[in-house]
């Protein structure tokens, strides 16, 4: 028997070339925005400029990356219809399948819920407990589906290590710091990476501004759907004053009708392409703002006026003594390793041939193209060799790598 969390029922969703399009006019358009933030470093005339607005344009007829487009919709598709698609799967390999409908009573809940529960503790004590080997290497190490379960812990530990410099030598190191970054927030890494690069605009900049360079002095070009969009959230929400809300009242009860609280909303909901869709509840679209940065809405009170209309009150907050030991020990150990990445030294910007873009299309093979024409001739519902697909366009991007 397979348990799926039930589904809030919605209107048939349609994944169509249509949204793989969007999918990819949105990619570059954060591509291109977030590139026009280097300017002054990359005028229209730069040739680091023109290159990479060479591969952006390329990647529109990039077989590999409207492959990467595609499995993208389908993935979207297969998370938001996570049971249908589930048992599509299981009758598309041959297995009988049943629905058993109604509700799980109270007994089969609590035993489910006691058993995630131990796989999460013993989960996070192997790691906390795993060989030390693979820490340094975690970028370059690939393990097989045939590793042994104390590798794949190593490496775990070691991807956690590398991400936060010296976490280990911290008060806040042990199984139960694992769980919460790993299972209860896993989140909370990328919120307090957030607001460390907030608090240091130059080298949330500085640290983008390498990476263009990278991508232009990479002879294959870079992966367009790889492209992650944190400067943009970050201009963002320092455009909206973020950290001077916090400043500003913390320690003070809010309520949903506060003119601050509107106010910032208002700011918000210029920006919801970048940081999500506000929500109509006042307070939730506060809370998710606070997010972004490690920060949270705590509930205080409730009172209830003359007009028999309640009001609730909630203060800023950043967690309590153990969780604010443990925020501050992931803060330094960012702050180190930004510390480390900026002592590196700046490789000098290659002088690229811009006619390499148009190389690019017509080296990769005819098996993407061919991948393109079925995905655009299938409906989602019919995505019967999903796993295929991502073998066949895993394999022609490292063959056309090799061959390049």
């Amino acid at each position: 028997m397979i348990w799926t969390k039930s589904f809030v029922p919605q209107k048939e969703l349609k994944v169509d070339r249509t949204s793989w399009d969007a999918i990819a006019l949105h990619k570059n358009e954060e591509m291109m925005r977030s590139l026009n933030e280097f300017k002054e470093e990359f005028p229209e005339n730069h040739h680091v400029r023109q290159r990479l607005l060479g591969i952006i344009e390329a990647s529109q007829v990039d077989p590999v990356a409207s492959t990467a487009f595609r499995l993208t919709a389908m993935k979207n598709y297969e998370k938001k219809n996570y049971r249908r698609s589930l048992e599509s799967r299981l009758r598309n390999l041959g297995f009988p399948v049943s629905m058993i409908n109604g509700s799980p009573n109270k007994f089969i809940g609590d035993w489910y819920s006691n058993c995630r529960k131990g796989v999460i503790d013993d989960t996070s004590e192997s790691i906390f407990s795993a060989s030390d080997k693979f820490v340094g290497k975690s970028s370059i190490v690939t393990l097989s589906l045939d590793s042994s379960l104390s590798d794949k812990r190593a490496l775990e530990k070691a991807k956690l290590l590398d991400r936060l410099p010296d976490i280990q030598l911290s008060e806040s190191w042990n199984p139960e710091f694992i769980k919460q970054v790993k299972y209860q927030n896993p989140n909370l890494i990328a919120q307090l990476n957030r607001l460390h690069l907030l608090r240091n605009p130059d080298v949330a900049k500085e640290i983008e501004k390498r990476k263009w360079i990278a991508r232009h002095n990479n002879r294959y070009g870079f992966d367009v759907w790889r492209f992650d969009t944190e400067l943009l959230r970050l201009k963002a929400l320092s455009a909206i004053d973020i950290l001077d809300f916090i400043e500003r009242y913390d320690g003070v009860e809010l309520e949903a009708t506060d003119d601050c609280v509107t106010e910032l909303i208002a700011k918000a909901a210029q920006y919801h392409g970048v940081w999500g869709k506000p929500s109509k509840y006042p307070i939730k679209s506060i809370k998710l703002l606070l997010n972004n940065v490690g920060f949270d809405l705590e509930y205080v009170s409730k009172q209830r006026d003359d007009e028999g209309k309640d009001h609730r009150k909630y203060k800023i907050t950043f967690g309590d003594d153990r969780t604010q030991t443990c925020k501050n020990d992931i803060l330094r150990s960012l702050e180190l390793k930004y510390v480390r990445d900026l002592e590196r030294e700046v490789k000098p910007i290659l002088i690229r041939n811009n006619s390499q873009s148009s190389e690019v299309q017509s080296e990769l093979s005819e098996s993407s193209k061919v991948i393109c024409q079925q995905l655009d001739s299938s409906p989602v519902k019919k995505f019967k060799h999903r796993h295929i697909v991502s073998l066949l366009y895993i394999h022609n991007r490292i063959m056309w790598r090799r061959k390049n």
